[in-house]
């Protein structure tokens, strides 16, 4: 099993981990992922074997000893995934990279002891799947309101509704040039030239604003 007693690891083992991991992990691992901290960034602690064997919340082991492709620490720092890239805001230096990749396939020799304290808490994959970001796309109802000047749009008919469930009163239609003014800026970040804002005040258009 991953999490049982790690066997006497050899001297030569010992003294790689000593010289090349353990000072790369204190200086860029342990600020976020140390048992030191009431909360670690994912629930993985990096600063014992038994942190690193255990793994995050996600249940997956950060390294498999003996094997670096399979490993996702060394995946995280290669920038395998856009998604887990470590350490954050920076990149390790090739050697570093190497030596990570080197200990594991020796086999992640690690004198250190002392257990490591479960996550906090297990992501809840259910819940998460709840987010409206992992929902199937929809196209829902406009919901009906009363004022007719809010129902242009499905996003007018949106908007008054929301104002409407929490009581608030909508301001005053801004003004034509108040308008323009506001839109260029959404859009752009800058101010209409005057040349639009004529343009705009002269097209007496209903649809001068689409």
């Amino acid at each position: 099993m991953l999490l049982a007693a790690q066997s006497a690891p050899a001297p030569d083992g010992i003294a790689y981990f000593e010289t090349h991991i353990r000072p790369l992990l204190a200086a860029n691992c342990y600020g976020c992922h140390s048992s030191k901290l009431t909360r670690p960034m994912g629930g993985l602690l990096l600063d014992s074997r038994a942190g690193m064997l255990r793994g995050g919340k996600s249940g997956v082991p950060a390294i498999v000893p003996g094997k670096p492709e399979e490993s996702i620490l060394l995946g995280a720092v290669l920038g395998n995934n856009k998604d887990l890239r470590m350490p954050p805001g920076k990149t390790l230096a090739q050697s570093d990279i190497e030596h990570i990749a080197e200990w594991i396939k020796m086999g992640a020799p690690d004198p250190r002891t002392g257990d490591a304290r479960p996550p906090i808490s297990a992501y809840d994959w259910d819940k998460a799947k709840q987010h409206w970001a992992f929902r199937p796309v929809q196209d829902p109802h406009p919901p009906t309101v009363a004022a007719p000047e809010w129902s242009r749009s499905p996003i007018d008919a949106f908007i008054k509704a929301k104002l409407d469930e929490k009581g608030l009163t909508p301001q005053p239609r801004a003004g034509r040039a108040t308008l323009i003014r506001r839109a260029t800026y959404d859009l752009t970040g800058l101010p209409p030239t005057p040349e639009e804002t004529d343009a705009f005040l002269k097209d007496p258009s209903p649809k001068a604003f689409v």
